[in-house]
């Protein structure tokens, strides 16, 4: 850092032993007041700063989905897309390394609603809180696959957008998180640097003719950063472009062999160490030969939802599917094709809107419909107090007292939680198990 930086290097090293900024993203379809008297994020109109860090899993609105906890620097994403056009076109996305699931949120944000995002995350554990918080934002058009990277050119599907936020050796996160200082190394760099040139390999060729690439890492050294951007100029002959970035962000331009980056300080730009640079391609992909089993989706018809009917609005009714197991999926003419091989391809984990469960002509709905903006406004909600939304979410709460019996959502502050049922003077509680408050 020394040699990178020269005299500010000191500064530098300074701001590592100070604490970290605790930033997050409000939710544009949930949008929580709450944060309106904090600190914007200069480059996300969405993102805020705040002046400590509270107990977010103690916050209901935090479960519903109402905001994301991010750090602040990887939002910049967002000028990204905005200065390459992006926002009004209907793309084909691939977040390649999405989990947790930050950027994928923001793409769904910033993107057209008839754009396609793929959200890959090839470790499962990771890949299943991806798929919660995908649940969580409200998101329709998100396909959530595990595979490793080498699977997409095998699929055959292609892209305009491929997000690679790399593996790295983690230096941007010293000051968050003391595992990244224990496992670092020089042999780490060195690996993950090959790593990452891997997964450019793998993944380039599925970059369509005009397409843009966004490499990022949360690390310092220009062998994980700038030279893999050379490295895709050289190789692959991706064209290096540059963002126009505000002078009092405090980002660092990097030029090296007409590549171009741009990284974050912790000393310059209030957030951690974040690379980023966009590249664009000028060959098509060349086609792939595809050998796709049959898709296991069936598109159900107009007698077969009707028991879905006072659960969805109206619109949805023409594009739910049904999987042999009797789960129901909201799934867009924008999305199918993608995720019928998404299925016989990627390991799909998830897709869509899950509705629920179809078995004859009982419907047992999903928590994803209870947080998602396809939500039939007819069903009922009952407003619950701090106290008892926490028991809620611990699944404690034993009674509500609500109007009428069968289904109802639970909500806190006018954010949904999720399903229970009221079964006179007690609740059967739908809250997920595996996502129940622990505190």
């Amino acid at each position: 850092m020394e040699s990178l930086l020269g005299e500010d290097s000191i500064y530098f090293f300074n701001a590592l032993e100070s604490q970290s900024p605790t930033s997050l993203r409000i939710n544009k379809q949930k949008f929580n007041a709450s944060f309106d008297h904090n600190e914007q994020i200069p480059w996300n109109s969405l993102g805020r700063y705040l002046l400590s860090r509270p107990s977010f899993t103690l916050d209901p609105t935090f479960h519903a989905g109402s905001y994301y906890v991010q750090e602040a620097s990887s939002m910049i994403i967002t000028q990204i897309l905005l200065q390459l056009g992006l926002e009004n076109k209907s793309l084909k996305v691939l977040d390649l390394c999405a989990a947790p699931g930050g950027k994928t949120t923001l793409l769904h944000d910033n993107l057209n609603c008839e754009s396609v995002i793929v959200a890959n995350e090839v470790i499962k554990n990771r890949a299943n809180i991806l798929k919660e918080n995908i649940i969580k934002w409200g998101c329709k058009n998100v396909i959530v696959t595990s595979v490793d990277p080498t699977y997409f050119q095998k699929s055959g599907l292609t892209f305009d957008l491929i997000l690679v936020d790399a593996p790295c050796s983690g230096e941007g996160m010293f000051r968050k998180d003391t595992d990244a200082i224990k496992e670092w190394s020089l042999d780490s760099v060195a690996h993950c640097s090959l790593r990452q040139k891997r997964i450019l390999d793998d993944i380039i060729p599925c970059l369509n003719q005009d397409g843009h690439i966004i490499y990022s890492t949360c690390t310092f050294n220009h062998q994980e950063n700038i030279d893999q951007v050379i490295y895709m100029q050289n190789h692959y002959g991706l064209k290096s472009l540059q963002i126009n970035v505000n002078d009092d962000w405090g980002v660092t331009h990097i030029a090296k062999e007409n590549a171009s980056g741009y990284q974050c300080y912790p000393h310059k730009t209030k957030g951690e160490g974040f690379f980023f640079a966009v590249l664009q391609k000028d060959e098509a992909p060349k086609p792939q030969s595809v050998k796709s089993n049959p898709s296991k989706l069936k598109l159900l018809n107009s007698k077969e939802v009707a028991p879905m009917q006072s659960f969805v609005t109206p619109d949805v009714l023409s594009s739910i599917y049904q999987h042999p197991n009797g789960d129901c999926y909201h799934l867009t003419d924008t999305i199918i094709e993608y995720t019928h091989i998404a299925q016989s391809q990627l390991n799909l984990q998830y897709a869509g809107v899950k509705l629920g469960t179809l078995t004859k002509n009982l419907f047992l709905p999903d928590h994803a419909l209870a947080l998602s903006p396809i939500l039939n406004q007819s069903v009922p909600t009952i407003e619950l107090n701090l106290e008892d939304a926490l028991s809620y979410l611990r699944r404690t709460l034993t009674s509500i007292n609500s109007l009428g019996n069968g289904w109802q959502i639970a909500q806190y502050q006018g954010f949904n939680l999720g399903w229970f049922k009221q079964l006179g003077n007690r609740i059967n509680n739908y809250y997920p198990v595996d996502w129940r408050v622990r505190m």
